[in-house]
């Protein structure tokens, strides 16, 4: 029996094409050849067109906070800005992204192998470190992450020259899985 949505509810359906477009949004000004105010007429030819504006539906539960943020919109942004050690191709194949290798050495056992280069936003480097900070992050009860139940199973994570080693409490079969979601994302 199909129930009934009370009025001025959105859907999953909806909160996702809003996602979508949001990321459109934000993604188009970067990925524009005839960007306003380019630095060299060469590469961008100054744009004579219609001006694009964009806006959300409504405010981001947070900005940036990687631990409080659970609406489309918040995922939207912070997906913008941040990214996961794996992620998913469009054959839904799971695959290395800040990672360049994983493997399950053992039932409660992954390692992940940071790529070489990779930078944040000031031009540091990322380091296995950060990739420990942000997990440890998720898993401190001083934090009270949204997302803390999902590493309730992690019983420790350490670095061993380039790789991540993150131990679990017992086999989970989620956690193959969880290094692509949102709740895992570096902070970049």
């Amino acid at each position: 029996m199909g129930g009934r949505r009370n009025a001025g509810s959105i859907g999953r359906r909806t909160k996702v094409i809003a996602a979508g477009l949001l990321a459109l949004g934000l993604a188009a000004p970067a990925l524009s050849t005839h960007a306003v105010g380019a630095s060299s007429p060469e590469t961008a030819p100054a744009n004579d067109g219609p001006e694009l504006r964009w806006a959300l539906a409504n405010s981001p539960d947070t900005l940036f906070a990687p631990t409080y943020f659970s609406t489309p919109i918040g995922a939207g942004l912070m997906g913008l800005v941040q990214d996961n050690l794996l992620r998913y191709t469009g054959e839904g194949e799971l695959v290395p992204s800040l990672a360049s290798s994983w493997e399950a050495t053992s039932p409660t056992t992954y390692v992940y192998t940071l790529q070489e280069g990779i930078k944040f936003s000031d031009g540091s480097d990322v380091t296995p470190e950060d990739v420990k900070f942000s997990i440890d992050l998720q898993s401190d009860p001083e934090v009270a992450s949204k997302e803390s139940y999902l590493f309730e199973v992690v019983d420790s994570v350490t670095v061993d020259g380039n790789d991540i080693i993150v131990e679990l409490k017992s086999p989970d079969t989620q956690w193959k899985f969880l290094p692509s979601h949102m709740g895992t994302y570096i902070y970049m």
